[in-house]
């Protein structure tokens, strides 16, 4: 009786933080908002509290006050590269929307500056069309300039640690200041922020780029275009679901598993590239996520490699079934 009575308590308790939070950040704070609307995949539940922070200020403020009161919160922006659960997140979701871009002169180069809320692929095109090269491989990149920054997006031969000067993070509590890209420890489609060793939220990201013939850019961003089309599936996916291990394809490795066209429900391995998985309608995060497991088995038992996601969960998903997706059974993870 104590146990049922303590965690009704519990429940309560947390009710009424998410409620105050949202008289704190005012009427754009939106209650139980449906999260399947804003990820590419178009898969997830609700999220205790939906905020959309259209300036750095704003970003700062919501997940300060959900810090102070006791409420968890995640941040993220296009939500491209995230499965969330079917029974959504707990506490606060904050979106990234500030879209600022400002360029300086720094000797033969150019600096660009752009928000967090910035999609990555409009500010290589915005760059390219006017004769700045550096960003023009993210053309298809779908995320935002802050959740690239957290994994280090690639695309092309590129990612984004070969660009980035520095970017300014906050740090919820404490202060924000600019972090230099050697201190955010980049590595292929991770970083600091990503594996969890620094706790803060992106502003804004700062790149080096070059002066470049604008009609030798557009002809590059032009032929990506064609090969993502060709290469790529069309409707909701994550793009690539695992990443690729040392010396290899996932793609390569799944197809060669004869996984193409695996199902599970409205779930689905693409026929046109097999790293990614589309929702070919009605899909469910658990639908996903047993597909990703299915991969993971067959691949392993056929090659004897495992394939680890690239994709991140989020939400309310067992530990122990984030964690079985990290290593083969048997192994640490």
């Amino acid at each position: 009786m104590t146990d049922i009575a303590h965690s009704s308590s519990a429940t309560t308790d947390a009710r009424d933080r998410i409620a105050e939070l949202r008289r704190a950040l005012g009427p754009a704070a939106r209650p139980d908002e449906a999260l399947w609307r804003h990820t590419s995949l178009r898969v997830g539940g609700p999220a205790d509290l939906y905020y959309v922070a259209r300036t750095a200020q704003q970003f700062i403020d919501a997940v300060d006050r959900a810090v102070d009161l006791g409420v968890p919160w995640r941040a993220i922006g296009s939500a491209s590269n995230l499965l969330i659960a079917d029974d959504g997140i707990e506490g606060l979701v904050v979106r990234a929307a500030a879209v600022d871009v400002q360029q300086t002169e720094d000797g033969g180069a150019v600096l660009a500056r752009a928000d967090a809320g910035c999609m990555l692929a409009a500010l290589g095109k915005q760059m390219a069309i006017r004769g700045l090269a550096g960003l023009e491989w993210a053309v298809n990149v779908p995320g935002t300039v802050g959740a690239s920054v957290v994994n280090n997006s690639g695309a092309f031969g590129s990612c984004v640690a070969e660009h980035l000067i520095r970017a300014r993070i906050h740090l919820p509590g404490g202060a924000d200041g600019e972090i230099e890209a050697q201190d955010l420890d980049l590595r292929y489609r991770s970083s600091l922020l990503k594996r969890g060793d620094m706790h803060g939220i992106v502003l804004d990201a700062t790149y080096r780029l070059t002066p470049a013939d604008p009609a030798g850019l557009r002809a590059r961003i032009a032929e990506i275009q064609r090969t993502r089309r060709a290469s790529q599936p069309t409707g909701y996916s994550v793009g690539s679901v695992f990443a690729n291990p040392d010396g290899d394809s996932a793609g390569r490795l799944i197809e060669a598993a004869g996984l193409k066209g695996s199902r599970v429900g409205s779930a689905e391995v693409s026929m046109l590239h097999a790293n990614f998985i589309v929702n070919q309608g009605g899909a469910r995060a658990q639908d996903v996520l047993q597909l990703i497991r299915h991969v993971q088995t067959v691949v392993w038992q056929r090659w004897g490699v495992w394939l680890r996601p690239e994709v991140q969960l989020a939400g309310r998903f067992e530990a122990e079934t984030v964690q079985a997706l990290h290593a083969p059974p048997g192994a640490a993870a």
